[in-house]
């Protein structure tokens, strides 16, 4: 039986759909995960994370952009850019999703005192973080936190947490009127 290809006008729209199905997947994943803060254990870096790899991209997408062009369908080549931009707006909050909604694990409730505050963000995100050290654990943890509850606490006050371990083993939060 012979093979039979997919057009270039086919290529564009499954580019495009592949786009929106990720985009889309990350928004629904994000706005799903808001009542369930992730705890990270400190220190935690900011500012770091992907940023060696996207400038690495962005130094050469100008140069092998035009060279897998010439030599492969430029609209193939635009599917696959898609489908390598698509993976990560999949995978991470699929990820994080199933850490919090298999999670079925019982939550543990502990005493934490606030030992910082701080404010963390850019033009478009803004986050209101507590440091909390738990009593009777060396960790200290950061918390997401609603800008209310941000505003209404102190530090040194002592707060219940209810603490969860998570489907993957990623530690979350529970949104009991503390967040």
């Amino acid at each position: 039986m012979p093979r039979t290809a997919l057009s270039d006008q086919t290529y564009r729209r499954l580019s495009a759909v592949v786009l929106l199905f990720g985009v889309g997947f990350s928004w629904i994943a994000v706005w799903s995960l808001k009542p369930y803060p992730t705890i990270y254990s400190l220190p935690t870096s900011e500012g770091i994370g992907f940023t060696p790899v996207v400038v690495g991209i962005l130094v050469l997408f100008p140069i092998a952009f035009p060279i897998a062009t010439s030599i492969f369908n430029p609209t193939k080549v635009m599917f696959s850019i898609a489908v390598a931009l698509s993976l990560p707006l999949l995978f991470i909050p699929g990820r994080d999703m199933a850490n919090v909604f298999f999670d079925n694990s019982e939550a543990k409730t502990v005493v934490a005192t606030i030992t910082a505050k701080r404010e963390s963000g850019s033009w478009k995100t803004h986050n209101y973080l507590l440091q909390l050290a738990p009593q009777g654990d060396s960790l200290v943890y950061e918390v997401a936190v609603a800008y209310s509850f941000y505003q209404a606490c102190t530090e040194g006050q002592l707060i219940a947490v209810r603490v969860h371990s998570g489907f993957l083993g990623r530690g979350w939060v529970s949104s009991d009127g503390n967040s």
